[in-house]
């Protein structure tokens, strides 16, 4: 269950409710999680950043032994670059990313080219992570319809994965 309001003007908060059932042969447990998130537009002219604490909440025994939740840490910031001469933005966008439970974090920083609102070019790099660096992807605007692919290429012989999404906004 999810939902979000505006707290100011330009500051939002959301927050997610979760019932979390795990099994394994005949153990089973059950508890509940919550996300909660802020969001801040135009901090200063074109950037927003944003803070979310996800996974809070616990879950019952499965057998004899309780599952720890794992804390997620998320601190980001995006800027918008107009390009009007070529009828384009450039977002850039950046992140952190800690779970409390490990001692490594993620940095997240990505590039995406938004030409004339109908398509846009999308470049990403995370680190921290034994697998994966490096990710593209392609976005198309249509009404209210967004069409997405993203290629994310993986190291030692895991392959690569091609995600594809669409999504329909009800304005």
């Amino acid at each position: 269950l999810t939902s979000g309001f505006k707290l100011y003007e330009n500051i939002s908060f959301g927050f997610t409710a979760k019932f979390l059932y795990e099994s394994l042969l005949s153990d089973e447990a059950e508890g509940f999680g919550f996300d909660l998130g802020l969001h801040a537009t135009d901090v200063v002219q074109n950037l927003n950043v944003g803070f979310s604490i996800r996974n809070l909440g616990s879950v019952g025994k499965l057998r004899n032994e309780k599952t720890e939740l794992p804390v997620d840490l998320r601190l980001g910031a995006s800027y918008k670059v107009p390009l009007e001469s070529i009828e384009s933005d450039l977002l850039l966008i950046s992140g952190f990313q800690k779970y409390s439970a490990l001692d490594n974090s993620h940095i997240h920083a990505a590039g995406e080219l938004i030409y004339s609102e109908f398509v846009s070019f999308r470049f990403g790099y995370v680190t921290g992570y034994d697998t994966r660096d490096i990710s593209a992807g392609i976005g198309i605007y249509w009404q209210q319809f967004n069409f997405d692919y993203a290629f994310t290429n993986f190291s030692f012989d895991f392959g690569s994965a091609h995600t594809i999404s669409v999504m329909y906004s009800f304005n």
